[in-house]
């Protein structure tokens, strides 16, 4: 079975009312390219959607729409054009080490948001189909996960993947609750 349809059956395990995909009317074209196993469970989904009372992934377009802002809003919180990390913490510049690892903003694209400030991120770097996932709390807390989208979400969902800053000992619960759509945005 594909990881996306473990996703998905996870993700509808918790759906409120079940989930109908319904992308017919939505427009995909236009778009610029994304991670097609992201792609293919929003199209399974039929829409973007929220869970847990936690964590909103993003539908493609709203994506697409806020990746500027996202970029600007880490650059005026850090003062510079991208970070460097170790261990998922902040490395100050005077910290650097070989190894340490290095993010630029404008790499960045925002797919999903948690309800406390922490988003996820792709590193845009390269084939789409290939982009690693960045978590951070947007301040001290960052962590490059080498997986696709649909590995990343559906590991911290079932607790298969550690993330140091999204798991915690009461979240996520190994399944999903309340699971709600997103509005369509055109």
């Amino acid at each position: 079975m594909s990881k996306v349809r473990e996703l998905v059956g996870l993700l509808r395990e918790g759906a409120r009312g079940g989930v109908a995909p319904n992308l017919s009317e939505y427009p995909l074209s236009g778009l610029p390219p994304l991670p097609s196993d992201y792609v293919e469970t929003i199209v399974e989904m039929g829409s973007g959607f929220y869970f847990d009372d936690k964590l909103s992934v993003l539908q493609p377009r709203v994506v697409c729409q806020e990746i500027r802002q996202n970029q600007d809003d880490l650059e005026r919180i850090h003062e510079s054009e991208g970070v460097y990390f170790r261990d998922g913490k902040l490395v100050h510049h005077w910290e650097i080490s070989p190894g340490d690892d290095y993010v630029r903003f404008s790499d960045l694209i925002c797919w999903a948001l948690e309800n406390s400030g922490k988003k996820i991120f792709w590193d845009s770097s390269g084939n789409p189909d290939h982009w690693q996932v960045i978590a951070t709390d947007c301040s001290v807390s960052w962590v490059r996960h080498e997986v696709p989208f649909s590995e990343y979400l559906y590991g911290i969902i079932s607790r298969e993947l550690f993330c140091p800053v999204f798991t915690r000992p009461s979240w996520p619960r190994g399944t999903v609750s309340g699971l709600e759509l997103h509005g369509i945005v055109r």
